[in-house]
């Protein structure tokens, strides 16, 4: 895919001027080893740096924008030179590829939605299982809901996701034909059963970014773990298992034992950032 974008725009000033990009994964990535909610400060530094020298970065997560901004955004915008450096170099896609957000005219706006058909009938369908299911709750746009989402809806507190999954394919959704389930994924993450738009994913997502942006494209690579979904689109390390389909490219900058600690894994990235931010011959 990477190779079709470049071919397009690779004689454009933008292509020419690019310093590379990075599409990094939150949770599991980025975060703390001793807070899963809170970015790992010297990475925030080292981001900031990279956007300083001309780098780009587009975040893919399935947190919301507002965690997204919150956790990282804010920290982040506190370290530039100027808050106008990421306008063209910061993008942030939210849920799962539910949105894509750009910095312009010194604010976050949205270049595409991917909204949840039907968002009220489905939650009122969730609500009722949380009524019959003590320990789950929703996550979504309801003040009465625990956890905010803005594009998509979450069941959470499972004891057996993909037993409730099959649950609500054989059960509960023939009981609904009015609402457009051919539009609507169910995936399992954890405890937890999230209700997207069926186009909502991370490598759509980003691929449409890079075709409206195709300087981005020109050395890009991701960070992510568990298999993250934008590695179909871009050579992507995963950050647990010390696995990349360039892994010859990054030694020595980056070792990959089996198995890896969050601590030991936000380590190799920023390693990675500092040889990253100067060019690395052949990559």
């Amino acid at each position: 895919m990477i190779q079709a974008i470049n071919k397009e725009l690779e004689l454009s000033p933008e292509y020419k001027q690019s310093k590379g990009t990075l599409v990094l994964d939150i949770d599991g990535t980025l975060t703390d080893p001793n807070n899963q909610y809170k970015i790992y400060q010297p990475l925030i530094e080292t981001l900031s740096s990279f956007i300083n020298n001309g780098g780009s970065i587009v975040i893919s997560s399935g947190g919301t924008f507002n965690r997204i901004n919150y956790s990282l955004i804010l920290p982040i915008s506190q370290n530039v030179e100027n808050i106008s450096l990421f306008k063209n170099s910061f993008f942030i896609i939210p849920e799962y590829g539910s949105a894509i957000y750009e910095f312009s005219e010194q604010k976050w706006v949205p270049l595409l939605e991917f909204d949840l058909p039907n968002k009220n009938r489905v939650r009122n369908i969730l609500k009722k299982f949380t009524q019959l299911n003590q320990n789950s709750f929703i996550a979504g746009p309801s003040s009465q809901d625990r956890i905010f989402r803005q594009y998509s809806l979450g069941l959470k507190g499972l004891e057996n996701p993909i037993k409730t999954k099959n649950y609500f394919i054989e059960k509960i959704i023939p009981k609904y034909p009015e609402i457009d389930w051919n539009n609507i994924s169910l995936r399992v993450e954890s405890s937890t059963i999230d209700f997207c738009h069926v186009k909502a994913r991370k490598d759509t997502s980003l691929y449409y970014l890079l075709k409206l942006n195709p300087y981005l494209a020109k050395k890009i690579y991701g960070f992510g773990d568990n298999a993250d979904e934008f590695a179909y689109v871009v050579p992507t390390f995963d950050v647990k298992r010390g696995e990349s389909e360039f892994e010859e490219k990054l030694m020595p900058y980056i070792k990959t034992p089996q198995q890896k600690t969050n601590g030991e894994a936000v380590d190799e990235i920023i390693n990675f950032l500092n040889y990253f931010s100067f060019g690395i011959n052949g990559m």
